[in-house]
Parts: C-alpha cells; structure tokens; sequence
C-alpha cells in the first residue's frame, strides 16, 4: 500500500496596523467572497500587563515613594490610581501629583485626594506614555499644598509591556 501525502498551500496577506480595531465589543464585516462575519475588537490596555501597588503616606512625609517600582526594560505606557481611602489634610494637604524621579507629575498633576478618584490617560503630563525605563526608578506620589499626614491611600496600577527574544 502507498501513502501519499498532500500538502496544502494557503497565503495569508500581511497584517498591518489598519488591520486592528481597537475598542470593547464586536463589529460586522463583509468579507470579499459576500459572506458576513462577526470580529471581536481588541482592547490594547488587556495586552498589556499590570502591576498593582498600594501606598500609604507616613505623617509630614511630602512625598510617597515606591522604590524601584518601575522596573528596567518595562516600557511602561501609563499609571493610573484610584484613591481608596481619603487622604488626611492636617498638613495643609489639598491635590496629589503622580510621576517618577525625572517627572514627578508624569500621569497626573493636581489630583483630588477623595476616596474613589481615579486617574486614566487623560490626566497624562507631556511624556507620560511610552517611557522605557533603562534602570530600576522610584514610582512616586508628591504632596500637593501641603505634606501628607498618616492617613489616606492609593491603589497604583502600572500599566506596562516587555519584549523580549524568546
């Protein structure tokens, strides 16, 4: 008995940026031979990955440090917090900023210190998407008006990617 193998060829075209459709949810296409299908569209912030911190301010502290929270090689594409617990103004404390060592407002500046604010990209400073981290950098929350006392704190969110070769 002889076995013959087939092989079967298909060509793909090349997959340009175009070819995404960024949002939540689905959209209708019409396909070149007239049949219809249904494509999910691509939510870019589940692509990337997260890291979740929570600070806390110690009393007369003007500013909250998370030491080498960004890490080298993360290309880091934003932070976003979420006040979960109100912040004290004992010391005259009335906004918050949100950066890192070389831009201490980076991804917000003047943010409300209530429990249950929360940041996005529109808060983002000049430079505040797309960094690459080239050695380990403070994350850092700067008082604003005043200096924090001991109460109050924030949920970070690191929004972040890394390539790699393997």
């Amino acid at each position: 008995m002889r076995v013959v193998h087939m092989v079967e060829t298909l060509y793909y075209s090349k997959l340009y940026t175009e070819d995404f459709d960024v949002g939540d949810g689905s959209r209708e296409v019409r396909l070149a031979d007239g049949r219809g299908a249904m494509l999910r569209q691509v939510n870019i912030g589940r692509l990337l990955a997260k890291r979740v911190l929570y600070l806390r301010p110690t009393n007369n502290a003007a500013v909250i440090t998370s030491s080498g929270a960004l890490r080298q090689g993360w290309r880091v594409f934003g932070v976003t917090i979420k006040v979960t617990r109100t912040f004290g103004t004992t010391n005259s404390l009335s906004r918050i900023d949100i950066g890192d060592t070389v831009t201490v407002n980076r991804w917000g500046a003047n943010i409300q210190i209530t429990q249950d604010t929360e940041t996005s990209q529109s808060d983002f400073q000049a430079g505040g998407s797309d960094v690459l981290y080239t050695a380990n950098t403070d994350l850092i929350v700067t008082a604003v008006g005043g200096n924090f006392d001991a109460t109050g704190e924030v949920e970070v969110f690191i929004h972040y990617l890394t390539i790699s070769h393997e």
